[in-house]
């Protein structure tokens, strides 16, 4: 029995050793992580986001007794100071974002975003998500020695299979971090009463501080107040974090519509409550859940030259100067040569 229990480990083993993630698929979704932290330090000022409780704070600092306080980034320079580390970080995450050195950068994506939820007094569930997945691809980026994560060519160096084995297994532990994530949002709704009578979006839509502008409640305001309406969008909600969540175990040839929904449901977010972080961090965490993550995607600019060029190439060379197709006339039969000669050597149809 322990035996089996081996060999079983050793399959599997064997099979995320045999599978790479350092792909660019991986590197677009660091990329947008990294923005959403770099749009809330862009577009924010220190005195929102830190203030009074944040950055160097004299009462929190002599009552906050947890070691990583004490490195925090936000910590490092007094408040008066902190444009030059806002400056900082900033810089960092415009090089995570370009995709510099992963192997490098992706400790100080981390240990910023990390400081970030331990010293702003003002985050959201995004911001969060986003620290905890830059903590869980340190191990992915340590292992991949590409010059940039969008090169789609696995960088060549000793002990790939060890590697690819450590970047698979936390590339999983993503996939289950961020399936637990929908779970838990669709469980706990469920013992709400707005949520199981299907009434909640019509609340949350109207919330006097997220709720709609007056715009888009002229659009919604007829669906929300249609008792159908209502509540097949608040029972959709949770049956799409569900199926999110079910995506952990489905074939990965399902996973397309679900990326597609998802996105479009953060985006849904966005318009209705105008969390633009929120959003980034969502679609990078579903990039990493239900997105080819072991496969290179090809930017849809490329794909159209490439269309194109192929199309030009093909469509330019004339059958005479290829010996591959057969000419597409023929001089006439001399007299006296049977006409069915000169047939069999015509393409067929």
């Amino acid at each position: 029995m322990f035996n089996m229990f081996l060999q079983s480990i050793d399959k599997v083993a064997a099979r995320l050793a045999a599978t790479s993630v350092h792909t660019n698929t991986l590197g677009l979704a660091r990329s947008i992580i990294a923005a959403s932290l770099l749009l809330t330090l862009l577009f924010n000022t220190p005195e929102t986001l830190f203030r009074p409780a944040g950055v160097a704070n004299e009462i929190l600092s002599q009552t906050d007794t947890l070691y990583f306080n004490k490195i925090n980034f936000f910590n490092l320079l007094p408040f008066a100071w902190f444009n030059w580390l806002r400056a900082v970080a900033i810089i960092v995450l415009i090089v995570v974002i370009a995709g510099w050195r992963p192997k490098y950068t992706c400790i100080l994506h981390a240990w910023i975003a990390i400081s970030f939820t331990n010293a702003a007094i003002i985050i959201e569930g995004g911001d969060q998500i986003a620290a905890n997945l830059s903590l869980l691809l340190v191990p992915i980026c340590l292992t991949d020695n590409r010059s940039s994560h969008w090169d789609t060519t696995p960088a060549e160096g000793t002990f790939r299979k060890e590697k690819n084995l450590v970047a698979t297994f936390f590339y999983w532990l993503i996939r289950l971090q961020v399936a637990l994530i929908y779970f838990h949002a669709a469980i706990g709704k469920m013992p709400m009463a707005e949520w199981a009578n299907g009434t909640a979006v019509y609340y949350w839509f109207n919330d006097p501080v997220f709720g709609m502008t007056p715009l888009i409640r002229t659009v919604l305001d007829p669906v929300l107040k249609n008792a159908v309406g209502v509540v097949l969008i608040t029972w959709g909600v949770l049956l799409l974090e569900i199926l999110l969540f079910m995506t952990l175990v489905m074939s990965k040839k399902h996973w397309k519509p679900f990326l597609v929904a998802g996105i479009f449901f953060h985006l849904s977010i966005i318009v209705v409550h105008g969390l633009f972080s929120f959003f980034l961090s969502m679609a990078g965490a579903l990039i990493l859940l239900v997105g080819r993550v072991d496969t290179n995607f090809t930017p849809w600019r490329l794909s159209w030259r490439k269309a194109v060029a192929y199309k030009f190439k093909f469509t330019s060379q004339r059958p005479a100067e290829n010996p591959s197709v057969p000419a597409l006339s023929y001089p006439p039969a001399p007299n006296g040569t049977a006409h069915q000669e000169y047939a069999s050597h015509l393409p067929e149809n």
